[in-house]
């Protein structure tokens, strides 16, 4: 019978709440506007927010380029002889460029393929609590 199958799973209700609150397309695009709104005041409001963040991308990746060359860091490749990862110091700047190409890439993206973006995500969490076999609060394992 399906009904125990799923009530069960759902005994797991947080997970999912959580799920959807990180995951959503509501909270990404929520996120972008503000951060968009919290904008220079330099910058003019006649000023596209594409070119934004463009130009951002932009003075992020020089500014991130400086200070890898300062502290003789290469520059990230896809080469062999690559290190792991960047240095600790520079994930602020490195964040700023993946936030800004991630917005990026969400502006440009048709509104249908925006949706199956976020949808998958959720659509995936959602398979996973019900088909994850979770015990339930009250069961004792022996």
């Amino acid at each position: 019978m399906i009904v125990p199958f799923v009530s069960a799973h759902f005994a797991s209700w947080p997970l999912l709440i959580l799920g959807l609150l990180f995951f959503s397309p509501h909270e990404t695009m929520a996120s972008s506007f503000s951060s968009h709104n919290k904008s220079s005041p330099s910058t003019s409001a006649s000023t596209p927010r594409i070119v934004e963040l463009a130009a951002k991308i932009s003075s992020s990746v020089v500014q991130l380029q400086h200070q890898l060359e300062v502290k003789g860091t290469p520059t990230p490749s896809f080469s062999e002889d690559q290190p792991e990862s960047l240095p600790a110091d520079v994930a602020d700047l490195k964040n700023a460029v993946l936030d800004a190409t991630a917005e990026l890439h969400e502006l440009l993206l048709d509104p249908l393929m925006l949706l199956f973006k976020f949808a998958g995500v959720c659509f995936i969490l959602l398979l996973l609590l019900l088909f994850l076999p979770l015990p339930l609060p009250h069961e004792e394992k022996n």
